[in-house]
């Protein structure tokens, strides 16, 4: 049954929520906006209803109301929190209604909201905290100074408490963390620092009443240099083209810096170029030829490989030697670029030139791989183009659906198959993309003879007729896989004890009938069965509610299978060979 809002109530929001432009509120925005007392719920919930915890370690409560019309309400910040046992809780945040635990014990945490009063039961590990261990004794935070300005870099700290009983905790998020120097080192509060400025300051971390201090120091440096940047790059020159020349500086900021004018040049064969400018250069091949150029600024030193070519009177080809550009999905390529020249030579460029896909989630760069190696990615066709200065040339890429490259046969079982048992094998297929699919019933399954040619098999299932080697094989798609197995002697598949019973299944016999000779017959994988009762291990176990010491039976040589009643009551008899056994329900009578 649900309460009513008071009218009062009903009233003052009304007023409130009506005022402007003479609105009418809905009745869920009268609840939502009304600040009701604890009368006005239908019931009201602590969560969680309890908790365990360990010294020191927090946990947050939260109350929540339902009122009329399907609404509920957070009332953490409407009541009072209180702990039933201030040595074992304490409230340390009272709208979170979050307590931390003490020391080991039981108490409960209460909240009290007008006349509703909820409570939650706590338990704190009989443990006790020992020792703090910050993630780092002492934090250096190493910021760049980019223009003069200190860049913000973030770092974190974990702290772990170490408990009486050898226990360990993340004490992170329950530690009160302190920065001495706000100005240098900003603290959230969790663990997490934001350096602010160059400088040496602490930070001060409390759980309880261990405190550890963690000394921060803050250092700068300048961006170091990291490469050269140059461009064109590859440095491909065109005769007779004057192009633009620029070097740059790299640094480890990730700024550049143009050097052109600053850095020094030496060709190793200054007759294949020319260079013109000085705050500015452009380069222009003169002779077709090859050659490395040394870089050399602020003690830095580079050599990269150029080339001189002419695109007028040269060709420049790509070449897809494996695949010859057509790719089953996973499959990869090394693409060579080749320039020929009017005479007719040929040079291999591949180092040289810039490869472009003109769609990456087809074919892109096989990451760790040599340049110019590709990865087909999905069916479907692009372009890769090769680019060397203002030559170009472009080869279509066909990608079908991966290809099988092998089959891997398994089963769960292993060791010998037992004469006329069957073993069942799973038959994998690994694609050109990675992927493992079961191909077991699409699969041709055949057996090879390897010495014994008894064996059958029929969608992975191996059925071994006579005794010797073979060797399963499964194909599809032209692919074959196989796994050789031994066919061995068969195996005990069930074991009787005989005599059997007249009726049901309990053999009876008398206390005063003397001893019976029990027999133990082995029914085996190829059908025979044997009368093992010398070679099986007799053992028997007593059985029914009084557990009387019915009788037994006998495993020493010359007795094996020798049954003994000794007085009223029921036990059983087992007989095992090679992991199978059989049992037989033995009761004595007067």
């Amino acid at each position: 049954m649900r309460l009513l809002v008071p009218k009062s109530l009903l009233i003052l929001v009304c007023l409130m929520a009506c005022k402007d432009k003479g609105k009418v509120a809905s009745e869920d925005n009268l609840i939502s906006a009304a600040l009701p007392s604890a009368g006005d719920f239908d019931a009201i919930y602590m969560l969680p209803e309890s908790a365990s915890l360990s010294a020191g370690r927090s946990v947050n409560f939260e109350v929540l109301g339902l009122l009329p019309y399907d609404n509920s309400k957070i009332l953490n910040d409407l009541g009072t929190w209180t702990v039933s046992n201030p040595e074992i809780l304490e409230v340390v945040d009272y709208p979170q209604g979050r307590i931390r635990a003490l020391k080991a014990g039981e108490a409960d945490v209460v909240f009290t909201f007008g006349e509703v009063t909820q409570t939650a039961h706590v338990v704190i590990a009989d443990k006790t905290l020992d020792q703090l261990k910050p993630s780092l004794d002492t934090l250096t935070l190493d910021v760049e100074n980019v223009a003069g300005v200190v860049v913000p870099f973030a770092a974190s700290l974990v702290l772990h408490g170490l408990y009486s009983d050898g226990s360990v905790e993340d004490l992170s998020p329950d530690a009160t963390w302190t920065c001495a120097d706000p100005s240098l080192l900003a603290c959230d509060g969790n663990g997490k620092f934001r350096a602010l400025a160059i400088g040496t300051t602490d930070v001060t971390v409390k759980v309880l009443e261990l405190v550890k201090t963690i000394p921060v120091t803050i250092v700068t440096h300048d961006p170091t240099f990291t490469t050269f940047q140059v461009t064109p790059s590859p440095l491909v020159i065109e005769k007779n083209t004057p192009k633009p020349f620029v070097i740059s500086a790299l640094y480890s900021n990730g700024q550049t810096e143009d050097i052109t004018p600053s850095v020094a040049l030496s060709w190793s064969n200054s007759s294949l170029i020319q260079v013109v400018g000085t705050s500015s250069k452009t380069v222009t091949g003169v002779t077709l030829g090859s050659g490395t150029v040394t870089l050399s600024w602020n003690s830095h030193d580079s050599t990269l490989a150029f080339k001189v070519i002419d695109p007028l009177v040269s060709v420049l080809t790509l070449e897809s030697p494996v695949r010859n550009f057509n790719f089953a999905k996973g499959e990869t390529e090394r693409f060579y670029a080749k320039l020929t020249y009017n005479d007719g030579t040929v040079e291999d460029v591949s180092s040289l030139v810039s490869f472009e896909s003109s769609d990456l989630t087809l074919i892109n760069f096989e990451a760790g791989a040599t340049y110019g190696t590709f990865q087909s990615l999905k069916a479907g066709t692009g372009i890769l183009t090769a680019r060397l200065g203002s030559m170009y040339t472009a080869h279509t890429i066909t990608v079908s659906d991966a290809r099988l490259l092998a089959i891997e046969l398994s089963s769960v079982d292993s060791g010998p198959l037992g004469l006329n048992l069957t073993r069942t094998f799973v038959a994998k297929g690994r694609y050109s993309d990675d992927s493992l699919i079961i191909i077991t019933t699409t699969s041709n399954w055949t057996i090879e003879d390897l010495g014994g040619n008894g064996a059958i098999v029929s969608n992975g299932v191996v059925r071994g007729t006579t005794q010797g080697n073979i060797r399963v094989k499964a194909t599809f798609m032209g692919v074959t896989g196989s796994a050789n197995l031994a066919v061995g002697a068969a195996v005990p598949l069930s074991i009787e004890i005989r005599p059997i019973p007249v009726m049901g299944s309990i053999y009876t016999v008398s206390r005063g009938s003397g001893n019976t000779q029990l027999t133990a017959w082995v029914t085996y994988s190829d059908s025979t069965v044997i009368n093992r009762t010398t070679e099986v291990n007799w053992s028997y176990v007593i059985i029914g509610e009084n557990f009387s010491f019915a009788g037994y039976v006998k495993n020493n040589t010359g007795e094996k299978g020798l049954l003994v009643p000794l007085a009223n009551g029921y036990f059983r008899a087992d007989a095992t060979l090679s992991g199978v056994t059989g049992s037989r329900v033995i009761g004595v009578t007067p």
